[in-house]
């Protein structure tokens, strides 16, 4: 153990000594905290893949840091993220506000260590959680290392404290946040937004190194997941880089038939002064979806809003510590992070066989799920904002179903035979409170029974209201183009 975590173990001995159950462990960020829709709170961290795979395995004692929710939203800014219906129309919007965490005097560390915000250096190094930023704000009440029994232990020191079994069994997925930040921001800068692959691979190796060097850690016991293609997210990929009519939603054409263009900042040898066209291979996040709403990004031509002929913007970075966040990801920065994604995975893959740990290639599994889709139980499953069922309303974590399908895959990965009811999450709703009774008497898939969108987030209800029961799987969004 690391020496500052000396005195925190011997407080801990006793509850870290190997029992007759076996210990599970999830080490990660927000993704394995169960972070979904902008927030952390309950009612999805016990729907997390780490809790799925605990209740699988008979893993009674499974301990998270527990967040509590209101539907009393007096702070939209943090609210969590849902489908809110009003008007036969459904938008994202604010459902709930955590109200927050009521698992505080657990004497002994959480079994789910992910933390929102961490990259894989946090993991090693945040051993007294301070400040506001992501990364501070959520270890200082999942790792409680700032003051308590627990004062100055990191995530994987709480970790080692927590096993020592020959059965038990650690998690790893970490790496997402050291290259995803890059995309959020809509500005890919190394050692501002994504993590120098130096940096990474030690860090990387440290940890898989450390938690690999005790005794209880054989080759089945440790299981690794990469990094999915962040460029490829529907918070990258689902509003187009052209005009498109907000009631349609369709692109609007120009009297020859052409598409026409967003406006961005970054200027071209054919544009050298903004607002100028941004190029068909750029990405538009969904950070741009209240910019555009007022005209920023249009050209006046096509709709004299308030804010025609405003670029949307392009990140910017000012030294020392100025970050200006963005909406735009052209082309050049668009390879970057493609590139980065795939360095990070070679990294994981080569340090996982190292140490002898289990690889789960997510990567491939996300890329496969959004070439050809993914039909359980009937339901058919894409990787579409909102209405395909894989991501929360964030446009980057994983739904509940997602969870579901990522425990079932490490499960089978470990040779366990107790595989999760996908069932279980296809057709429960995942409300904090009430919503359109479809979605009460059903599943998230009958919201979009009838009239799938086709862009964006804006979803006519007035068909689905009146189907019936026995309607067909929800279809999958076609675009105009594919990430």
């Amino acid at each position: 153990l690391r020496p500052r975590a000396a005195a925190a173990a011997l407080v801990f001995l006793a509850a870290s000594a190997a029992g007759a159950q076996t210990r599970y462990v999830a080490i990660g960020d927000s993704i394995t905290a169960g972070f979904q829709g902008n927030c952390l709170v309950e009612r999805n961290q016990v729907n997390s893949f780490p809790a799925i795979i605990a209740r699988q395995l008979g893993i009674t004692d499974f301990q998270l840091p527990t967040v509590t929710e209101t539907t009393t939203i007096t702070n939209p800014a943090i609210g969590c993220l849902g489908a809110v219906v009003a008007n036969n129309t459904i938008s994202v919007g604010p459902v709930s506000q955590p109200v927050g965490p009521n698992n505080l005097a657990l004497p002994r560390p959480y079994d789910n260590l992910g933390v929102p915000g961490f990259r894989v250096s946090h993991v090693l190094n945040l051993r007294h959680a301070s400040g506001t930023d992501t990364a501070n704000f959520f270890a200082s009440f999942i790792l409680r290392n700032s003051t308590g029994p627990l004062e100055g232990t990191s995530a994987l020191d709480q970790a080692q404290l927590r096993l020592g079994g020959s059965s038990d069994l650690a998690t790893v997925w970490i790496g997402n946040n050291d290259v995803l930040n890059g995309v959020l921001s809509g500005i890919p800068l190394d050692g501002v937004t994504t993590t120098p692959l130096a940096s990474f691979e030690a860090d990387y190796t440290t940890l898989l190194e450390d938690l690999a060097a005790f005794d209880y850690a054989e080759a089945e016991r440790i299981v690794t997941l990469n990094v999915p293609a962040v460029t490829a997210l529907p918070f990258a990929t689902t509003i187009p880089p052209v005009v498109v009519n907000p009631v349609t939603r369709q692109p609007v054409l120009d009297p020859n038939g052409n598409t026409i263009p967003l406006l961005g900042s970054r200027t071209s040898a054919t544009c050298p002064t903004a607002p100028c066209p941004i190029p068909p291979t750029t990405l538009v996040t969904l950070q741009a979806q209240s910019m555009l709403a007022t005209g920023r990004g249009i050209p006046c031509a096509v709709a004299p809003l308030p804010n025609c002929n405003q670029p949307l913007p392009d990140g910017s970075f000012t030294p020392p510590a100025t970050l200006t966040p963005g909406v735009l990801l052209y082309a050049d920065e668009v390879a970057f992070l493609t590139q980065r994604v795939l360095d990070i995975n070679a990294i994981i893959a080569e340090q996982s066989a190292a140490v002898g740990a289990t690889e789960i290639d997510i990567y491939a599994i996300f890329n496969e799920i959004r070439a050809d889709g993914l039909t359980i139980g009937g339901v058919e499953l894409s990787g579409a904002f909102l209405s395909g069922g894989l991501f929360s309303a964030d446009g980057f974590h994983p739904s509940t179903i997602a969870h579901g399908i990522i425990a079932d895959r490490i499960i089978q990965a470990i040779n366990r035979p107790e595989r999760p009811n996908l069932a279980n999450f296809l057709f429960t709703p995942n409300t904090p409170g009430t919503v359109h009774p479809l979605a009460i008497s059903e599943s998230w898939s009958a919201l979009f029974t009838g009239c799938p969108p086709q862009e964006g987030v804006r979803i006519d209800l007035s068909e689905a209201a009146s189907a019936e029961p026995d309607r067909a799987p929800v279809q999958p969004i076609r675009r105009g183009r594919r990430p």
